[in-house]
């Protein structure tokens, strides 16, 4: 902080030069922070998402444990608080059935789990596309360099061509391979540019799921209508494939989806005083097992099956003084030596060596095992061609991408009546927009050194000059003659740039804007949906 070392102190002065907040407002907030006794600094993930985001998250953590604010009922130090369950806490409530996906004693309901043979060479999400295009080496997790000779791209459900970063290379990686299979519930981008497309049912046409909800719920959804036309589940078809490849089918899936789900529940436990005692979820009948068509023995618990089932929802119920707070590290704030943290020292590391050791042997970037300011790659520093002097280079502009009320994420990008309600533009500065001379309304083609794509403009206050925002998640459509994205799809915006643990670096990404001499955007709520049902 003093610049003992780098010569550089971390002023208040100093920090303002690269974000842009006043530096008398940057001391404020410190002085609130020092003399407040609860405090909680919370964020959003999107900050993290840059190309040196987790030099971010260290600083915050040393922010929080510098001022106190770890291990103390009402503090918070860097987490965003809607994924604040995932901190742990609901291992003290609830147990077992495969909860969250994870092997529980290693099964998932009653599935042995089978762990992945290449795990160490699996390939950086950053390198996917270009080590199939390029015919680049990629770097596994175990730090070796392979070869990437994909012949087949397999899309289990994510759309995760439209949602990673280096859409226009990850098309073009479509392209290449021989065989490109993807199932899914819609029409997505993914879906799109695959060869073979396989129908998915939705989780209202399945028996049911089984998992965690925030900490102090379990949820079992339940099918609603039978399958539409072909479509199957996703075991299914894992089922009907490895049939096929000749792989025995009693191995993959020994019970049936709905023995599962049932046998998850079944296992489940709840601590009713959050002090290691334990009973069953629900109580069990001969006659619950027969109405569900299942196998099983019957058990006493908290709730009758049938009733969780037709419920849904099983909520702990919460008073005051009942023993079931969570605050994460708390031990080890109140008795650090019997409570150690997960770290070569036990304690918590500003000075984190095993951080800088693991990177280095994944040999993704380099990192200091110091929390320290590195300025983004496509960053703010980079919308200059000279910094001393401010002067602006070739992509002047920085974009971030944040969620929009049309879609979450992807999910229900097509749906015309959203697209109708919820508009998607381009958000900027008026001083920006006097400046290009444009305004609220126009059609502009915004332009990185990965792709170009169209969009109306919104010009708001709300945002800072030189900086620019639009919604992550819509569909792309890309015009084959021209290559420009019509529908806004941030990702051709957004290249694939090797980061520090491999995370996507969404946010770190310039453009330039300029005014369309095109013909004008027609509204996409207008535009032919993808989805189409025709009666035979």
């Amino acid at each position: 902080m003093l610049g003992t070392y780098d010569k550089t102190p971390k002023t208040p002065a100093w920090a303002s030069e690269i974000c842009g907040t006043p530096a008398e407002s940057i001391e404020k907030l410190a002085l609130e922070v020092a003399r407040t006794e609860r405090c909680a600094i919370i964020m959003s993930p999107a900050p993290a998402r840059t190309s040196s985001g987790s030099q971010m998250c260290q600083a915050l953590m040393c922010l929080g444990a510098m001022a106190g604010l770890i291990g103390k009922p009402g503090c918070c130090a860097a987490c965003d608080k809607g994924h604040a369950w995932e901190l742990g806490g609901y291992s003290t409530i609830f147990k077992g059935g495969g909860m969250l996906g994870e092997p529980r004693n290693g099964t998932l309901g009653s599935i042995e789990y089978i762990p992945n043979p290449l795990n160490d060479k699996k390939v950086d999400l950053n390198e996917m596309w270009t080590s199939i295009v390029y015919d680049q080496e990629y770097t596994g997790l175990d730090g070796n360099k392979y070869k990437n000779p994909t012949h087949l791209i397999y899309d289990r459900h994510e759309n995760f061509l439209n949602q990673g970063a280096g859409l226009m290379l990850g098309i073009e990686a479509y392209r290449k391979v021989d065989t490109v299979i993807a199932q899914n519930l819609v029409m997505t981008t993914t879906c799109k540019y695959a060869d073979i497309v396989l129908p998915v049912s939705s989780m209202w046409e399945r028996f049911g799921d089984f998992t965690v909800a925030y900490r102090e719920q379990m949820i079992w959804t339940s099918q609603v209508c039978d399958p539409l036309f072909e479509c199957k589940s996703d075991p299914e078809i894992a089922l009907e494939l490895a049939d096929r490849l000749g792989v025995d089918k009693n191995v993959l899936r020994p019970v049936s989806e709905k023995q599962n789900v049932v046998n998850m529940v079944a296992a489940a436990q709840v601590s009713a005083n959050a002090d290691d005692t334990w009973e069953n979820l629900v109580s069990i009948t001969e006659e619950d097992l027969a109405e569900l068509g299942v196998e099983g023995t019957p058990q006493e618990g908290r709730i009758p099956i049938l009733d969780f089932k037709r419920q849904g929802i099983y909520t702990i119920e919460r008073s005051e003084g009942d023993g079931r707070n969570y605050v994460p590290m708390e031990a080890f704030r109140k008795d650090p030596e019997n409570n150690p943290v997960k770290s070569e020292s036990g304690k918590m590391e500003f000075y984190c060596q095993a951080f800088v050791d693991a990177v280095d042997n994944w040999g993704f970037a380099e990192v200091p095992p110091i929390a320290k300011y590195i300025p983004a790659v496509e960053g703010y520093e980079d919308t200059f061609s000279n910094w001393e002097t401010k002067e602006k280079g070739e992509y002047p502009f920085q974009i971030i991408s944040w969620h929009i009320l049309r879609h979450s994420h992807s999910t229900f990008a097509d749906v015309p009546n959203l697209r109708e309600a919820f508009d998607h533009p381009l958000y900027m500065n008026p001083v920006d927009a006097e400046q290009l001379g444009l305004e609220t309304g126009e059609t502009v083609l915004i332009t990185s050194k990965w792709g170009k794509c169209l969009r109306p403009l919104m010009v708001i206050d709300t945002i800072m000059p030189g900086v620019l925002a639009m919604g992550q998640g819509a569909w792309v459509e890309i015009d084959e003659e021209t290559g420009i994205d019509m529908a806004g799809s941030m990702n051709v915006l957004c290249g694939p740039k090797l980061t520090p643990t491999g995370y996507q670096s969404y946010n770190s990404t310039i453009v330039r804007v300029d005014k369309w001499d095109g013909e004008p955007l027609q509204p996409d709520y207008l535009w032919e949906a993808r989805e189409v049902f025709e009666e035979e």
